[in-house]
């Protein structure tokens, strides 16, 4: 009984089919998880593959921020900004950083570092990419006009007429610098002792004329045209020069400025005037306006007892009432300027006087830059020019008479003549002279040059160009990204 349960095999087949079934269960259950789990790691893999995708479009704006406007474009990348793509996978953040002189350590040149995040469903990528801005140097050259006052020819009595023969003839002796741009002719007792003659035509002297002496010869002549007597050495009767004086070409070359009349009218009438006398510079017409027209008579620029002082913009021009005169800038006359008598008149400081019409002086009158009209005045402290633009009430010209000193009459002033230029007597003018012809029969005994000019002076400008070359360095265009990194 006891061997026939021990062969009894029913139940084995029973706990081997549970056995199997246990072991199939597990095996599925298995697969069924590895299946879950590679579901989810797959899906994982495929946002963050979109969270890449994402961030490579953040990283593409930046750049597109850098590249299209560089110099705003700090604005945009350093604060950063979120985007939400078109079919709202995800969000797509850009933002940059950059390095420059100013970071610690320092960036030169500049370095700008790009981030692109991309986001999906809580997972992200970050990638980035750095863009140089190099340093770009450029030289730029350019040319500045300069223009000076040429006052050379403010050192003469200058003679603008080259056709004619500029004549001395008398008693009448210069020791001045004189300048023609045409001849001079010198007959009787006249003499030239001045140390520099520049002669453009021809130079004559006949009776007993003569230029410098054997004991005293001036410093330099120059002659371009024929030269009688002869020969025109330096070193013979009546003609004598310092070896090597002697020349043939105008030196140093002038032109007589030219002057604006209208212009300078119409700079004063468009200025603020005050304390001025009534009909000072111009009066007015029937229409109530002023008009250059020469019609405001002789000007009187001292009246006695009568003080004034005339402000015209900056310039100021003020009298005592009684004898001295206090002269600042450029002041216009329609008319003329005319002094006879005993009038004697003290001036400090620096103006030009226009005159539309004429200039003469005579009498027993002064005019003088320093008391009593000394041989030590200064005209680079004090200096007036007398402008006369020759100019009748037609606007003809007044080629006879237009400007002269006479009598006893000393001025210490320039005179500017747009035509002629007469001095008689013993009128002496210690100033320069400008003119376009001239008659010399008085005493012209000494002259001061004019190194520095009052404003508004008629004067030759030379402009010469100065070149200067400016080297700059600015940031250039952004180099392609490098470093890439995520």
């Amino acid at each position: 009984m006891r061997r026939k349960l021990v062969t009894d095999e029913r139940g084995v087949t029973l706990v081997l089919t549970l056995f199997a079934m246990t072991v199939l269960s597990l095996t599925t259950a298995a697969v069924l998880t590895a299946t879950a789990v590679n579901h989810r790691s797959a899906y994982r893999s495929d946002e963050a593959a979109q969270a890449f995708a994402l961030a490579q479009q953040g990283l593409a704006y930046a750049e597109g921020r850098l590249y299209s406007s560089p110099t705003t474009a700090e604005a945009v990348l350093v604060p950063g900004t979120t985007i939400t793509p078109t079919d709202n996978t995800g969000t797509i953040t850009y933002h940059g950083s950059l390095c420059d002189g100013n970071s610690t350590p320092p960036c030169s040149p500049k370095v700008w570092t790009l981030y692109g995040t991309g986001t999906v469903d809580n997972i992200s990528r970050t990638i980035s990419a750095q863009v140089t801005i190099p340093l770009v140097t450029s030289t730029v050259t350019s040319s500045t006009p300069v223009t000076t006052t040429d006052t050379t020819i403010w050192n003469y009595i200058y003679i603008d007429n080259p056709a004619g023969c500029t004549t001395l003839s008398g008693n009448v002796s210069i020791n001045v610098p004189l300048y023609t741009r045409g001849g001079l002719c010198l007959s009787g007792n006249a003499t030239y002792t001045g140390s520099d003659l520049e002669v453009g035509g021809q130079l004559s002297l006949t009776g007993n004329a003569k230029i410098g002496s054997s004991s005293q010869p001036i410093s330099k002549l120059n002659v371009v045209g024929a030269c009688s007597p002869s020969p025109c050495d330096g070193f013979h009767s009546p003609i004598y020069v310092n070896v090597p004086g002697v020349g043939h070409t105008l030196t140093p070359t002038e032109t007589k400025p030219t002057v604006d009349l209208q212009g300078t009218y119409n700079a004063e009438m468009g200025q603020t005037q005050s304390g001025c006398p009534s009909n000072f510079f111009d009066n007015q017409n029937a229409n109530h306006t002023y008009t250059l027209n020469d019609s405001n008579g002789t000007i009187n620029l001292f009246p006695s007892g009568v003080p004034y002082d005339c402000k015209v913009g900056s310039n100021e021009l003020k009298w005592d009432g009684a004898s001295h005169l206090t002269a600042n800038g450029t002041f216009y006359f329609d008319g003329n300027l005319s002094m006879s008598g005993n009038t004697q008149i003290l001036y400090s400081g620096k103006a030009t006087l226009y005159f539309t019409g004429t200039a003469n002086l005579s009498g027993n009158g002064q005019i003088c830059g320093i008391a009593s009209c000394a041989g030590t005045w200064d005209p680079s402290t004090n200096a007036i020019v007398v402008v006369a633009g020759c100019q009748n009430s037609s606007g003809g010209s007044i080629t006879s008479g237009c400007t002269s000193v006479s009598g006893n009459f000393k001025l210490q002033a320039g005179i500017y003549s747009n035509t002629d230029f007469t001095i008689s007597g013993n009128g002496v003018d210690y100033g320069p002279v400008i003119t376009t012809t001239a008659s010399f029969s008085g005493n012209d005994n000494q002259m001061l040059p004019f190194h520095s000019l009052p404003p508004g002076a008629p004067a030759n400008t030379t402009t010469t160009y100065v070149t200067t070359e400016t080297t700059t360095t600015s940031d250039g265009a952004p180099s392609a990204p490098s470093n890439w990194n995520g």
